[in-house]
């Protein structure tokens, strides 16, 4: 009985020449599938830093690199893609469309620059990525509310999302003051019967300091 282990000699799972096996009650450990560890992953960053995280991850962390060049967007485009972080190229619009309701007012490659990806509260921030002069590198856009007066918009994010039908969930743009960053602007030369519906409408009022003026809002009803 000493040559098999102290294993029976009639065990052919313990026998010479026999295939590689572990004893009862150890087993080697399952490795978890690389698709089901992505999905961990994921799950973890959504429970610690939200979609902001995810966005991170799939805009900065793990980018393709397909060997396509960097195509960075044109200050002066518009698109009527909304979200709260858009990925480049994005598809340009006539910016006379009420639905192309976002301008690229600036566009730059922050790879080794140092420079915040991030834009303005009021804007969209635009990730785009691809080689420049032989280096794969991240440029970052920011898209500035295109907004048109008596149109009626909900809004997404940064993004206004053109109303076509003025729903009583949508507010209206009903004046911009030029040359001002104050919001509180909006409360001046009111029409008293308007005097409520702005401030039902206030909180979409911003400062859109790209191009130096104050959008005001009616609650549409």
């Amino acid at each position: 009985m000493s040559n098999y282990g102290g294993y029976p000699p009639n065990n052919p799972a313990y026998g010479p020449g026999a295939p590689a096996s572990y004893p009862p009650g150890r087993r080697p450990s399952k490795r978890m599938p690389p698709a089901l560890m992505a999905v961990v992953i994921v799950g973890a960053v959504v429970l610690v830093g939200g979609f902001a995280g995810v966005a991170l991850i799939f805009g900065l962390g793990s980018i393709t690199r397909s060997g396509e060049p960097l195509v960075l967007p044109e200050v002066g485009r518009c698109t009527e893609a909304t979200g709260l972080v858009l990925q480049g190229p994005i598809e340009v619009a006539d910016c006379a469309r009420p639905t192309a309701t976002t301008k690229v007012v600036v566009s730059e490659i922050v790879t080794g620059t140092g420079k915040e990806v991030d834009c303005e509260p009021s804007q969209v921030t635009i990730l785009t990525h691809g080689y420049h002069d032989g280096d794969f590198v991240t440029a970052r856009s920011c898209g500035a509310p295109n907004l048109t007066v008596g149109n009626c918009y909900t809004k997404t994010g940064a993004t206004f999302v053109y109303d076509s039908h003025c729903m009583s969930s949508s507010v209206r743009l009903a004046r911009q003051v030029p040359g001002t960053d104050d919001v509180e602007k909006c409360k001046t030369a009111t029409p008293d019967d308007y005097a409520a519906r702005f401030r039902q409408g206030s909180a979409y009022n911003f400062a859109d300091k790209a191009n130096g003026l104050v959008n005001c809002f009616l609650a549409v009803g």
